[in-house]
């Protein structure tokens, strides 16, 4: 059976996915506002800059963070709105991985939409 978002927040016990990192302890950190979308199923958001130094500083952080993890998710640009989808590509779904995925970036939007 498929992985859904809904699992993960309506589930008590959630349990691991095909192999994916347990989603125990994965929770969506504050507002989750992240959209889900299929074909494949993902998730998706979309980030807005002021300034050409916030929009490169914030892909340049996601990207340290995808070689620290192993993780990437596909990441479109078109300034001044960078576009982060993430989904597990092996499975077609959204995984624990996803979920942790979306969290830092959002940590990392906080520190970049305001820089200068």
């Amino acid at each position: 059976m498929p992985l859904k978002l809904s699992h993960i927040f309506d589930n008590p016990e959630p349990k691991d996915y095909r192999g994916s990192i347990p989603l125990e302890g994965i929770k969506p950190l504050g507002s989750f506002d992240w959209q889900t979308l299929d074909k494949p199923n993902r998730l998706s958001k979309v980030f807005r800059f002021r300034n050409d130094e916030s929009l490169i500083g914030f892909v340049n952080a996601v990207l340290d963070y995808e070689k620290t993890t192993f993780h990437q998710g596909r990441i479109t640009i078109q300034n001044p709105v960078v576009k982060v989808e993430t989904w597990t590509k092996d499975l077609g779904e959204i995984t624990a991985m996803d979920i942790e995925y979306a969290n830092e970036v959002n940590e990392i939007y906080g520190d970049w939409k305001d820089a200068r």
